[in-house]
């Protein structure tokens, strides 16, 4: 019963907050050891589960924002030199794609 408990609480399906984000299969629902001690505590406050889940969500969402910039720098830089009618991706200072 445990096990499926937490499959059931893990499920990022299954969480009402990550029901309508873009980010859910990617994050997965943020920490697991936040959902299963602190939310899915019977005493934990509504301001501590906010808290909490906000936590979660911005800094996952934030890591990963990174990560794609940074992947999509990385492939900019190593494109093989291409003649001026082939399509090109780069990046400014402000993060913004011109292709």
């Amino acid at each position: 019963d445990l096990v499926e408990w937490m499959i059931k609480t893990l499920q990022v399906d299954h969480i009402d907050e990550c029901r309508g984000c873009s980010w859910r299969y990617i994050c997965g629902g943020g920490c697991p050891v936040t959902r299963l001690t602190v939310l899915s505590n019977p005493d934990v406050t509504p301001e501590i589960a906010e808290y909490c889940s906000k936590i979660n969500c911005n800094y996952n969402k934030k890591i990963l924002e990174l990560l794609f910039w940074e992947l999509a720098e990385e492939a900019s830089m190593c494109r093989p030199s291409a003649s001026a009618r082939d399509p090109s991706v780069a990046l400014d200072p402000h993060q913004t794609v011109h292709c």
